[in-house]
């Protein structure tokens, strides 16, 4: 019997890029199909501009499912958002500017067995490979991910990737406190202080080619700080 996966996508904004969304998931849904029962939700996180009417347009098969928040909740609010919707064995995030391309979910799902909690796409990882960012910004990344390596005490290359497939069990629990894009780390995080089962999958990460980057690079990078304070303790009380 399949596994069923829930893909579960944030949308702020991203009136450009709806129609190229569109189209690579329409491309890989039958190959992901081949692994398990599959359900798309797409979070309109209090967009302004017309994605809610471009959402109604272009994803109408009983496959997908638009959500809207009336204000912007940022990436904690879509995680904690798509963990309440969820109802499937399986969970994954994708971003909606396919910076992570769609082909990767059935890539992973390859290797997603009973064993593992979590699978994570890692563009760091000595096998992948990062197209277009600036030098400056994968120094500070790639500093960023050793540091939560160092921290977490576990083999990772990359914990801040979007793209990753988590056992909905395993992860149904955990208390997201840090907002925004901070939010993905913390889920991985606090995922593998659990003792669970993990797999970094070695992928490519490229710039987005639609619409603008909602990141604000200097509160992400406090945020990451802030948090890895956080971590340290959370590691000691785990140890204790």
């Amino acid at each position: 019997m399949k596994k069923s996966l829930t893909i579960s996508i944030p949308l702020f904004n991203e009136e450009e890029g709806i129609h190229n969304l569109y189209k690579e998931l329409i491309n890989e849904i039958e190959n992901i199909q081949k692994y398990v029962d599959l359900k798309i939700i797409l979070v309109n996180d209090g967009s302004t501009d017309s994605t809610q009417v471009l959402l109604e347009k272009f994803f109408k098969d009983n496959i997908f499912e638009i959500v809207a928040h009336k204000n912007n909740l940022n990436l904690d609010g879509f995680l904690k958002t798509s963990l309440t919707l969820c109802n499937t064995d399986y969970i994954a995030f994708l971003d909606s500017d396919c910076t992570y391309s769609p082909k990767l979910i059935s890539e992973m799902l390859h290797y997603m067995t009973e064993d593992l909690d979590v699978i994570s796409a890692s563009p760091w990882h000595p096998q992948g490979s990062v197209v277009g960012l600036s030098k400056f910004r994968v120094f500070i990344s790639k500093g960023a991910n050793f540091v939560y390596r160092i921290i977490i005490n576990k083999k990772i290359f990359t914990s801040s990737s979007i793209l990753k497939i988590y056992k909905y069990e395993t992860i149904k629990d955990i208390q997201i406190k840090s907002s925004g894009f901070v939010a993905i780390t913390e889920l991985y995080c606090k995922t593998l202080l659990k003792k669970t089962n993990f797999m970094e999958f070695p992928c490519q990460l490229t710039i987005r080619m639609f619409g603008s980057s909602k990141i604000q690079f200097t509160a992400t990078i406090f945020s990451h700080l802030k948090f890895m304070l956080h971590l340290i303790l959370l590691r000691i009380k785990f140890k204790n």
